[in-house]
């Protein structure tokens, strides 16, 4: 196993399990694609290509370029694309 992911995962253990309850993560909604409860966390549903966090609301933009989704109040703050570079604004 590499020492680094030995590490992270140590950390992240003690991290997250040291943790009250009222600062450990919680649910943050519903997925709009499979309808699920999600984490903040949560890789299988979409999310913005701006901050990462879960797209649970439907004030999202999908970039007409690379056709990706982005949270609008995220996307609003940006002059190009994360993504693929290309202009928010245009």
């Amino acid at each position: 196993m590499n020492s680094s992911f030995l590490l992270l995962f140590i950390y992240n253990y003690f991290f997250f399990s040291s943790q009250p309850k009222h600062k450990r993560p919680t649910l943050s909604g519903q997925c709009l694609q499979c309808s699920n409860r999600i984490n903040d966390w949560c890789l299988n549903c979409p999310s913005c290509i701006a901050s990462g966090k879960p797209i649970i609301e439907y004030a999202f933009w999908i970039r007409p370029a690379c056709k990706h989704q982005g949270l609008e109040s995220e996307m609003a703050c940006l002059d190009v694309c994360p993504f693929c570079h290309s202009s928010v604004n245009g």
